[in-house]
């Protein structure tokens, strides 16, 4: 290559890299702050910094591992409680990932087909974006650490899965931390023992499997403690997530029967969930990148080189379909961590015919992705959160209860000055420190706070309910948030019963 090719080259993976960065930094930069998720896992990292707890899992999902947490931890020694600092680990791990999938991509594609796997998981559509910088979102582990075992596996058949006890030792222990921090490591997992048992059935006798094995346990170590200390509480927590059961559920007296409907429930959508991957795909990447998706899937079906990337795919579908089901599109997000590899094989095959034709889809895909990640920054509303917890305090509001998404915000926003139980639309399923909501519970002159993300019509129907109970209260608009206060009785969020 002559150093004006080289340099237009450069160039060019510079001003990608310079956009991966835009576009992931506004999901960290103010007014960005902590919601959902995320909020529990950064105060959790407060929690962790002030030698309060030292989790294994997040509050009440015993299956979401806590290392951002104790990265967090560290980050607010060094730089402080805040979002922004919290959010940052976000940026960190999808640049992380973008660097593993090109270090692949090198491996597994020729030098044309690594840049433009490159390209891909540098400026993904914007829901990849925005998951694989979530560190409240099981799909950013998942990816870096699916691409992770994936680059490991490759390492040990490129060596002929012998002489490789290093590699397959730190496969062992990517895959067990994996699984430890999300279970949408499984598919990873099961591609890699699906490798094994095809390319080379004699690795499961030799020292490297067993390094493989220990390294796993290792890796898996702080979800074993855990499973010591409450024995079936992780594996009880997903199954309860998979077949949809409140814990609630847990009391009744007939449980066994409703676990035996809820699994016949659960393999009855297999066929419908199959069914709609493509329309899952679409929502969360686009219809461009999901109809390149199943071409490089056809095109590349017979490809030894891309067969893990391959086996992957099979294994996620499967367990999509028998797992995960008719929920929310942000669970395929973890697929895409193939998608790069795919159309990069694509692209390279096609440039080798026509260079015309290859220009031609990776414009179509970037100005897919660009436009569409300026479409959600022009669009994307940030609730007013820290100004929301300044008019609080200004007021002595110290306690109340909200949604799911306005309440651990909140609560870590304020330092903890202000507490707010996230029982007001689900009184047992959103409270992951119940130890907030006795404290709003016993409390006196707690508000009631509506946002505008909890729904459209809920201030109205709250009104309406208080109205009927006789119940007196002034009302506060704040942005996008209607609060209630003065309340002539403490009354509870079971008692106005808004679901």
């Amino acid at each position: 290559m002559n150093t004006g090719r080289r340099a237009v080259n450069t160039l060019f993976i510079s001003i990608m890299i310079m956009a991966a960065l835009a576009v992931r930094a506004f999901y960290v930069i103010p007014p960005m702050t902590v919601q959902g998720d995320s909020a529990v896992f950064a105060l959790m990292a407060k929690h962790i910094l002030e030698l309060k707890e030292f989790p294994i899992y997040m509050w009440l999902a015993h299956y979401g591992g806590t290392l951002p947490c104790y990265i967090g931890a560290g980050l607010f020694k060094l730089f402080g409680i805040s979002s922004t600092v919290y959010l940052a680990i976000g940026l960190l791990i999808s640049m992380a990932w973008a660097c593993v999938s090109f270090i692949l991509a090198r491996k597994i594609l020729d030098r044309a087909g690594a840049i433009y796997a490159l390209i891909a998981v540098l400026v993904p559509p914007s829901c990849v974006v925005l998951y694989s910088s979530e560190t409240g979102s099981i799909n950013s582990l998942a990816l870096l650490f699916g691409s992770l075992s994936l680059l490991l596996l490759v390492v040990c058949r490129d060596k002929g899965y012998r002489n490789a006890a290093r590699s397959f030792a730190l496969l062992g222990i990517i895959s067990g931390a994996g699984l430890w921090l999300t279970p949408a490591m499984a598919p990873f997992i099961l591609a890699t023992l699906t490798l094994l048992i095809v390319e080379d059935k004699t690795v499961f006798l030799r020292l490297e499997f067993r390094l493989f094995i220990l390294g796993f346990l290792a890796g898996y170590f702080p979800a074993i403690v855990y499973n010591l200390q409450y024995p079936n509480a992780a594996l009880f927590r997903l199954a309860g997530r998979v077949l949809e059961l409140d814990r609630g559920v847990l009391m009744a007296s007939n449980l066994k029967e409703i676990v035996i409907e809820r699994i016949l429930w659960r393999l009855s959508t297999v066929p419908v969930s199959l069914a709609r991957i493509p329309d899952m795909l679409i929502s969360a990447t686009g219809p461009v990148n999901t109809v390149l998706f199943f071409i490089a899937l056809v095109w590349a079906r017979k490809d030894v080189i891309l067969r893990p990337v391959l086996v992957y795919v099979l294994w996620f579908s499967v367990c999509y379909a028998f797992f995960v089901g008719l929920s929310p599109n942000r669970y395929i997000i973890p697929v895409y961590a193939a998608f790069p590899f795919l159309f990069g094989k694509l692209l390279s095959d096609i440039r080798a015919r026509s260079k015309i034709i290859s220009t031609t889809l990776l414009l179509a895909v970037l100005l897919g992705n660009v436009c569409g990640n300026a479409f959600d920054f022009i669009h994307r509303r940030t609730p007013h959160y820290a100004g929301l917890v300044k008019w609080m305090l200004s007021r002595n509001y110290l306690y109340g209860y909200a949604g799911y998404w306005t309440s651990y915000p909140v609560i870590f926003e304020s330092g903890e000055r202000i507490l707010v139980s996230p029982t007001l639309l689900h009184p047992t399923f959103s409270d992951r420190m119940p130890e907030y909501t006795a404290k709003v519970r016993n409390a006196t002159g707690a508000v009631y706070i509506i946002g505008e993300n909890d729904g459209p019509g809920l201030a109205l129907r709250l009104e309406g309910r208080l109205k009927k109970m006789n119940i007196k209260y002034k009302k506060d608009v704040f942005e996008e948030f209607s609060v209630y206060s003065e309340i002539s009785r403490k009354v509870y969020p079971e008692e106005i019963a808004l679901k």
